[in-house]
Protein backbone atom coordinates (compact mmCIF):
# COMPACT_ATOMS: atom_id res chain seq x y z
CA UNK A 1 0.00 0.00 0.00
CA UNK A 2 2.95 2.10 0.97
CA UNK A 3 4.63 1.63 -2.46
CA UNK A 4 2.25 0.91 -4.82
CA UNK A 5 0.98 4.98 -5.41
CA UNK A 6 4.41 5.19 -7.25
CA UNK A 7 3.97 2.83 -9.91
CA UNK A 8 0.66 3.26 -10.91
CA UNK A 9 0.12 3.62 -14.00
CA UNK A 10 -1.04 7.52 -14.14
CA UNK A 11 2.61 8.45 -11.83
CA UNK A 12 4.37 6.70 -14.04
CA UNK A 13 2.86 8.30 -17.25
CA UNK A 14 4.51 11.18 -15.69
CA UNK A 15 8.14 9.74 -16.23
CA UNK A 16 7.55 9.08 -20.02
CA UNK A 17 9.67 12.61 -21.12
CA UNK A 18 12.39 11.47 -18.98
CA UNK A 19 12.50 8.21 -20.21
CA UNK A 20 12.74 9.46 -23.87
CA UNK A 21 15.26 11.84 -23.15
CA UNK A 22 17.96 9.15 -21.63
CA UNK A 23 16.76 6.58 -24.43
CA UNK A 24 17.78 9.45 -27.11
CA UNK A 25 20.94 10.42 -25.01
CA UNK A 26 22.24 7.05 -25.28
CA UNK A 27 21.50 6.58 -28.90
CA UNK A 28 23.18 10.07 -28.98
CA UNK A 29 26.54 8.61 -27.34
CA UNK A 30 26.25 5.18 -29.48
CA UNK A 31 26.33 7.40 -33.13
CA UNK A 32 29.48 9.40 -32.04
CA UNK A 33 30.73 6.52 -30.64
CA UNK A 34 30.61 5.20 -34.30
CA UNK A 35 31.59 8.15 -35.63
CA UNK A 36 34.37 8.74 -33.67
CA UNK A 37 35.78 4.99 -35.07
CA UNK A 38 34.98 5.91 -38.48
CA UNK A 39 31.76 4.40 -38.92
CA UNK A 40 28.97 5.54 -41.04
CA UNK A 41 25.32 4.82 -41.27
CA UNK A 42 23.77 2.24 -42.00
CA UNK A 43 27.21 0.03 -41.04
CA UNK A 44 27.81 1.46 -37.17
CA UNK A 45 28.32 -1.22 -34.56
CA UNK A 46 27.16 -1.08 -31.20
CA UNK A 47 26.44 -4.10 -28.88
CA UNK A 48 23.03 -2.91 -27.63
CA UNK A 49 22.77 -4.53 -24.60
CA UNK A 50 25.77 -3.10 -23.32
CA UNK A 51 25.46 0.64 -25.21
CA UNK A 52 21.50 0.77 -24.76
CA UNK A 53 19.34 -2.18 -23.46
CA UNK A 54 21.23 -2.02 -19.62
CA UNK A 55 22.13 1.21 -18.90
CA UNK A 56 18.30 2.76 -19.78
CA UNK A 57 16.36 1.02 -17.19
CA UNK A 58 19.72 1.58 -14.66
CA UNK A 59 19.06 5.25 -14.98
CA UNK A 60 15.20 4.80 -14.92
CA UNK A 61 15.19 3.19 -11.94
CA UNK A 62 18.14 5.17 -9.83
CA UNK A 63 16.43 8.65 -11.04
CA UNK A 64 13.00 7.13 -9.36
CA UNK A 65 14.92 5.51 -6.00
CA UNK A 66 17.13 8.58 -5.74
CA UNK A 67 20.26 7.28 -6.44
CA UNK A 68 22.93 9.75 -6.47
CA UNK A 69 24.72 10.43 -9.95
CA UNK A 70 28.15 10.04 -8.51
CA UNK A 71 27.19 6.61 -6.75
CA UNK A 72 25.74 5.01 -9.72
CA UNK A 73 28.42 2.93 -11.21
CA UNK A 74 29.24 1.46 -7.35
CA UNK A 75 25.44 0.77 -7.34
CA UNK A 76 25.22 -1.11 -10.18
CA UNK A 77 28.62 -3.17 -9.38
CA UNK A 78 26.82 -4.35 -6.44
CA UNK A 79 23.69 -5.69 -8.41
CA UNK A 80 25.56 -6.53 -11.04
CA UNK A 81 26.58 -10.06 -9.60
CA UNK A 82 24.01 -12.98 -9.93
CA UNK A 83 23.10 -15.79 -7.68
CA UNK A 84 24.36 -19.51 -8.89
CA UNK A 85 23.63 -22.21 -6.48
CA UNK A 86 26.28 -24.12 -8.43
CA UNK A 87 29.17 -22.26 -7.45
CA UNK A 88 29.44 -21.75 -3.83
CA UNK A 89 32.34 -19.35 -4.29
CA UNK A 90 30.23 -16.73 -7.04
CA UNK A 91 27.20 -17.27 -4.28
CA UNK A 92 29.62 -16.05 -1.71
CA UNK A 93 30.93 -13.01 -3.89
CA UNK A 94 27.12 -12.08 -4.28
CA UNK A 95 25.90 -11.81 -0.38
CA UNK A 96 29.06 -9.59 0.19
CA UNK A 97 27.87 -7.08 -2.94
CA UNK A 98 24.40 -7.34 -1.49
CA UNK A 99 26.20 -6.94 2.41
CA UNK A 100 27.82 -3.41 0.76
CA UNK A 101 24.90 -2.29 -0.73
CA UNK A 102 22.85 -2.95 1.79
CA UNK A 103 25.01 -0.87 3.81
CA UNK A 104 25.01 1.64 1.49
CA UNK A 105 21.06 1.93 1.66
CA UNK A 106 20.90 2.33 5.43
CA UNK A 107 23.22 5.55 5.14
CA UNK A 108 21.35 6.78 2.01
CA UNK A 109 17.75 6.39 4.16
CA UNK A 110 19.48 8.21 7.02
CA UNK A 111 20.47 10.90 4.77
CA UNK A 112 16.96 11.18 3.53
CA UNK A 113 14.96 11.27 6.59
CA UNK A 114 17.36 14.26 7.54
CA UNK A 115 17.04 15.85 4.13
CA UNK A 116 13.98 14.91 2.04
CA UNK A 117 14.36 15.14 -1.40
CA UNK A 118 11.91 14.26 -4.73
CA UNK A 119 13.10 10.95 -4.90
CA UNK A 120 11.13 7.27 -3.90
CA UNK A 121 13.30 6.63 -1.18
CA UNK A 122 12.52 9.82 0.90
CA UNK A 123 8.99 9.51 0.29
CA UNK A 124 9.12 5.76 1.84
CA UNK A 125 11.38 6.56 4.60
CA UNK A 126 8.47 9.54 5.44
CA UNK A 127 5.20 8.02 4.54
CA UNK A 128 2.76 6.38 6.59
CA UNK A 129 -0.82 4.73 5.67
CA UNK A 130 -3.35 4.29 8.41
CA UNK A 131 -0.71 4.27 10.99
CA UNK A 132 1.42 1.95 8.78
CA UNK A 133 5.03 2.44 8.67
CA UNK A 134 8.43 0.44 6.94
CA UNK A 135 10.19 -0.78 9.29
CA UNK A 136 14.29 -0.51 8.51
CA UNK A 137 14.51 -3.98 7.29
CA UNK A 138 11.37 -3.83 5.16
CA UNK A 139 12.72 -0.64 3.60
CA UNK A 140 15.67 -1.85 3.17
CA UNK A 141 14.16 -5.75 1.55
CA UNK A 142 11.99 -3.56 -0.57
CA UNK A 143 14.34 -1.04 -1.88
CA UNK A 144 16.70 -3.95 -3.20
CA UNK A 145 14.27 -5.57 -4.64
CA UNK A 146 12.95 -2.17 -6.18
CA UNK A 147 16.46 -1.65 -7.81
CA UNK A 148 17.15 -5.00 -8.93
CA UNK A 149 14.48 -6.70 -10.50
CA UNK A 150 13.40 -2.97 -11.42
CA UNK A 151 16.41 -3.13 -14.40
CA UNK A 152 17.42 -6.56 -14.54
CA UNK A 153 14.23 -8.02 -15.93
CA UNK A 154 14.12 -4.72 -18.36
CA UNK A 155 17.31 -5.32 -19.69
CA UNK A 156 16.41 -8.92 -20.60
CA UNK A 157 12.73 -7.47 -22.07
CA UNK A 158 14.57 -4.72 -24.10
CA UNK A 159 17.30 -7.20 -25.54
CA UNK A 160 14.97 -9.56 -26.12
CA UNK A 161 12.52 -7.69 -27.67
CA UNK A 162 15.19 -6.53 -30.18
CA UNK A 163 16.50 -9.69 -30.69
CA UNK A 164 13.48 -11.21 -31.89
CA UNK A 165 12.15 -8.89 -34.17
CA UNK A 166 15.58 -8.40 -35.74
CA UNK A 167 15.43 -12.29 -35.92
CA UNK A 168 11.77 -12.45 -37.69
CA UNK A 169 12.50 -9.96 -40.31
CA UNK A 170 8.49 -10.02 -41.43
CA UNK A 171 7.91 -8.91 -38.09
CA UNK A 172 10.09 -6.31 -38.14
CA UNK A 173 8.77 -4.96 -41.25
CA UNK A 174 5.53 -4.79 -40.16
CA UNK A 175 6.22 -2.50 -36.85
CA UNK A 176 8.54 -0.25 -39.31
CA UNK A 177 5.48 0.26 -41.32
CA UNK A 178 2.91 0.79 -38.14
CA UNK A 179 4.53 1.51 -34.95
CA UNK A 180 1.51 1.11 -33.72
CA UNK A 181 1.79 -2.18 -33.31
CA UNK A 182 4.90 -1.45 -30.77
CA UNK A 183 2.62 -2.17 -27.49
CA UNK A 184 1.82 -5.38 -29.34
CA UNK A 185 5.55 -6.29 -29.43
CA UNK A 186 6.58 -5.39 -26.43
CA UNK A 187 3.13 -8.25 -25.25
CA UNK A 188 4.47 -11.17 -27.83
CA UNK A 189 8.17 -10.67 -26.14
CA UNK A 190 7.08 -11.21 -23.17
CA UNK A 191 5.06 -13.98 -23.91
CA UNK A 192 7.58 -15.61 -26.19
CA UNK A 193 10.74 -14.66 -24.64
CA UNK A 194 10.21 -13.42 -21.05
CA UNK A 195 13.04 -12.11 -19.10
CA UNK A 196 11.82 -14.24 -16.37
CA UNK A 197 12.08 -18.52 -17.26
CA UNK A 198 9.96 -19.03 -14.07
CA UNK A 199 8.85 -17.99 -9.96
CA UNK A 200 11.76 -17.51 -8.13
CA UNK A 201 9.21 -18.56 -5.20
CA UNK A 202 9.03 -22.12 -4.46
CA UNK A 203 5.18 -23.81 -3.62
CA UNK A 204 4.95 -26.40 -1.76
CA UNK A 205 2.06 -29.14 -1.52
CA UNK A 206 0.16 -29.17 1.60
CA UNK A 207 -1.50 -32.05 0.77
CA UNK A 208 -1.14 -34.89 -1.48
CA UNK A 209 -2.55 -33.64 -4.98
CA UNK A 210 -2.50 -34.43 -8.83
CA UNK A 211 -1.89 -32.17 -11.01
CA UNK A 212 -1.34 -33.14 -14.89
CA UNK A 213 -1.68 -36.33 -13.79
CA UNK A 214 1.23 -36.26 -11.88
CA UNK A 215 1.08 -37.51 -8.17
CA UNK A 216 2.67 -35.06 -6.04
CA UNK A 217 3.11 -36.70 -1.98
CA UNK A 218 2.71 -33.86 0.61
CA UNK A 219 5.62 -31.97 1.17
CA UNK A 220 6.51 -31.72 -2.74
CA UNK A 221 8.35 -28.58 -3.74
CA UNK A 222 7.40 -27.28 -6.73
CA UNK A 223 8.25 -23.85 -9.49
CA UNK A 224 6.18 -22.67 -11.90
CA UNK A 225 7.12 -22.36 -15.23
CA UNK A 226 6.53 -19.49 -16.52
CA UNK A 227 8.05 -20.03 -19.74
CA UNK A 228 6.18 -23.20 -20.12
CA UNK A 229 2.95 -21.42 -19.45
CA UNK A 230 3.76 -18.51 -22.09
CA UNK A 231 3.84 -21.56 -24.85
CA UNK A 232 0.58 -23.39 -23.64
CA UNK A 233 -0.72 -24.84 -27.02
CA UNK A 234 -4.13 -24.65 -24.79
CA UNK A 235 -3.55 -21.29 -24.11
CA UNK A 236 -2.34 -19.68 -27.64
CA UNK A 237 -2.75 -20.70 -30.60
CA UNK A 238 0.46 -21.72 -32.72
CA UNK A 239 2.44 -21.09 -29.17
CA UNK A 240 6.06 -21.09 -30.90
CA UNK A 241 5.38 -18.54 -33.72
CA UNK A 242 6.33 -15.05 -32.92
CA UNK A 243 3.40 -12.73 -33.79
CA UNK A 244 3.28 -9.01 -32.79
CA UNK A 245 -0.45 -8.89 -33.73
CA UNK A 246 -1.47 -11.64 -31.37
CA UNK A 247 -4.25 -10.08 -30.29
CA UNK A 248 -4.24 -12.57 -26.56
CA UNK A 249 -0.62 -12.23 -26.08
CA UNK A 250 -1.27 -9.49 -23.42
CA UNK A 251 -2.73 -13.12 -21.23
CA UNK A 252 0.82 -14.26 -20.68
CA UNK A 253 2.17 -14.73 -17.01
CA UNK A 254 5.23 -12.77 -17.04
CA UNK A 255 4.48 -10.32 -15.10
CA UNK A 256 2.63 -12.81 -12.76
CA UNK A 257 -1.19 -12.64 -11.80
CA UNK A 258 -3.43 -12.10 -8.69
CA UNK A 259 -1.44 -11.17 -5.65
CA UNK A 260 1.81 -11.90 -7.27
CA UNK A 261 1.98 -9.53 -9.97
CA UNK A 262 4.62 -7.74 -10.68
CA UNK A 263 4.66 -4.32 -8.76
CA UNK A 264 6.40 -2.51 -11.94
CA UNK A 265 4.89 -3.90 -14.67
CA UNK A 266 4.07 -0.97 -15.95
CA UNK A 267 6.91 1.02 -15.61
CA UNK A 268 9.18 -1.94 -17.91
CA UNK A 269 6.33 -1.60 -20.54
CA UNK A 270 6.72 2.11 -20.64
CA UNK A 271 10.50 1.60 -20.79
CA UNK A 272 10.07 -0.96 -23.98
CA UNK A 273 7.90 0.72 -25.50
CA UNK A 274 9.38 3.91 -25.92
CA UNK A 275 13.19 2.18 -26.80
CA UNK A 276 11.46 -0.03 -29.57
CA UNK A 277 9.78 3.04 -30.79
CA UNK A 278 12.74 5.24 -31.14
CA UNK A 279 14.65 2.35 -32.19
CA UNK A 280 12.72 1.70 -34.89
CA UNK A 281 12.19 5.26 -35.56
CA UNK A 282 15.98 6.39 -35.64
CA UNK A 283 17.99 3.44 -36.91
CA UNK A 284 15.53 1.65 -40.06
CA UNK A 285 18.59 -0.19 -41.32
CA UNK A 286 18.92 -1.65 -37.79
CA UNK A 287 19.95 -5.35 -38.01
CA UNK A 288 22.20 -7.95 -36.37
CA UNK A 289 25.56 -7.61 -36.61
CA UNK A 290 26.41 -11.71 -37.03
CA UNK A 291 22.90 -13.09 -38.27
CA UNK A 292 24.39 -16.79 -38.85
CA UNK A 293 25.50 -16.98 -35.08
CA UNK A 294 23.09 -18.38 -32.09
CA UNK A 295 21.95 -15.80 -29.79
CA UNK A 296 23.88 -16.79 -25.85
CA UNK A 297 21.49 -16.79 -23.73
CA UNK A 298 22.51 -16.05 -19.90
CA UNK A 299 20.05 -18.21 -17.90
CA UNK A 300 21.12 -17.72 -13.90
CA UNK A 301 18.70 -17.48 -11.93
CA UNK A 302 16.14 -17.84 -13.71
CA UNK A 303 16.45 -15.15 -16.14
CA UNK A 304 16.28 -15.44 -20.15
CA UNK A 305 18.45 -12.74 -21.31
CA UNK A 306 20.84 -11.65 -23.37
CA UNK A 307 24.48 -10.21 -21.74
CA UNK A 308 25.41 -9.35 -25.75
CA UNK A 309 23.91 -8.13 -28.95
CA UNK A 310 26.04 -7.07 -31.57
CA UNK A 311 24.34 -4.84 -34.35
CA UNK A 312 24.69 -2.58 -37.04
CA UNK A 313 23.01 0.63 -37.30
Amino acid sequence: RLVQPSFAAAALDRLRPRVQRLTDALLDQAEREAAARGQTSPDRQMDLVQAFAHPLPVAVISDMLGIPDADRAQVAAWTAVQFDTRDPAKLAQTFVALGQFGAYLRDLFARRRSAPQDDLISQLVQEQQDGDKLSEDELLSIVVVLYVAGHITTVNLIGNSVAALLLHPDQATRLRADPAWVPGAVEETLRFWGPLEYSGSVRVALQPTVIAGIPLPRGTKLLLGLASANRDPLRFSDPDTFDITRADAHRHVAFGRGIHLCLGAPLARIEAQIALQTLIRRFPALRLAHPDQPLVWGTAGGMRGLGTLPVLF
